[in-house]
């Protein structure tokens, strides 16, 4: 097997500790240290705690560092808009057309961005599916961003 399909692999499955790392901590922190209690000792439980701290400081740095990085996207990125339309079958066209500011020599420039994808359609969410079903020949999801909205 390529190693690009480990690594996927591996960096999906961080993505995913560091999204849910509150339950998984919670869930280590309270079950899992007392099983390895009853099974291995105090003293065993006490390393994996000792360990799950080691672990929470990282894992806080990273979804901190996120965090910061998701604002300055929020603050650069000031609309967007997805449109999705049926082109064959069962495939339909993504298209993602964002207004990115940037500050180009001191003067703040807005740009036009546009990504074009093409989707099966059991990969569309799951309410522009129902749309589609129900006849809908194209949808449209307006995204508002920038420093004064909650889009988390």
């Amino acid at each position: 097997m390529p190693i690009f399909i480990f690594a996927g692999i591996a960096i999906a499955g961080f993505i995913t500790a560091a999204v849910f790392w509150d339950q998984i901590r919670e869930w280590a922190q309270t079950t899992l240290a007392d099983s390895i209690g009853r099974i291995l000792g105090a003293e065993a439980r006490e390393v994996f705690l000792d360990v799950l701290v080691e672990a929470d400081k990282f894992m806080s740095a990273v979804r901190r560092v996120a965090k910061k990085a998701w604002q300055v996207v929020r603050e650069a990125i000031k609309s967007a808009v997805v449109t999705i339309a049926k082109v064959a079958s069962n495939v339909y066209l993504k298209r993602l057309c964002a207004y990115i500011v940037k500050v180009v020599d001191g003067v703040e420039k807005v740009y036009r961005a546009v990504v074009e994808e093409e989707v099966p359609f059991e990969d569309l969410p799951d309410d522009a599916r129902a749309n589609f079903i129900r006849g809908s020949k194209q949808e449209v999801m307006h995204l508002q961003f920038g420093s004064g909205n909650d889009n988390n």
